[in-house]
């Protein structure tokens, strides 16, 4: 009987040892995820190079696509605006490409990196420049990617700069972004796709 309730009591620790969770484990990180509905490339100007986004007219009535500033205070190209929807909330999404990223001789893949940003719906508050001021972003960081000409897809990964009042607990995660593109209404260029946090 001793001996039986000697193996019973050990076969307790075991199963207790097994399912105990080691001090200062973490718990899985949240998700959010956002969908991107009206993500739009802006019309480039006919003939000539991107005009400054500051210079008159250029973002009044069609968004065009246009140089976040030039020469050395050269900071991006304005290329895609739309929004993003979370199961909330409707917000406005934006992204400058940075210029920076390697050439792909293919001619399949494109690759980009570059700045996003997501403000209150249709609240892109702009610099002197005429560009997105990350500062009065929501929500804002980094992101490499590429675009594969061949089958219309795109995927990026970055991270989370900065994030503000709702999206506070978002700052430094990683962000994920995947969908497609079609020039089904051409000039414009159409790329609904998901942006998940985690």
């Amino acid at each position: 009987m001793k001996r039986r309730l000697l193996v019973l009591l050990a076969l307790v620790v075991v199963l207790a040892l097994l399912g105990a969770v080691p001090v200062g484990a973490e718990k899985p990180a949240p998700t959010l995820e956002g969908e991107m509905d009206s993500l739009e490339l802006m019309e480039p100007p006919e003939g000539s190079p991107p005009p400054l986004c500051a210079e008159d007219g250029v973002r009044e009535v069609t968004p065009d696509l246009c140089l976040c500033g030039a020469g050395p205070e050269f900071r991006g190209l304005y290329v895609w605006e739309g929004t993003i929807s979370f199961p909330e909330e409707e917000y406005t999404i934006v992204f400058i490409n940075l210029a920076t990223a390697r050439e792909n001789p293919s001619g399949v893949a494109s690759p980009f990196d570059e700045i996003w940003a997501i403000y209150e719906l249709g609240g892109v508050v702009t610099e002197a420049d005429g560009c997105p001021s990350t500062d009065h972003a929501a929500i804002w960081g980094y992101d490499s990617g590429v675009s594969n000409l061949r089958n219309f897809t795109y995927r990026m990964n970055g991270h989370v700069d900065t994030a503000t009042g709702e999206f506070e607990g978002w700052e430094g995660r990683r962000v994920h972004m995947s969908g497609t593109f079609s020039f089904d209404d051409a000039p414009l260029l159409h790329a609904p796709g998901t942006l998940r946090l985690n």
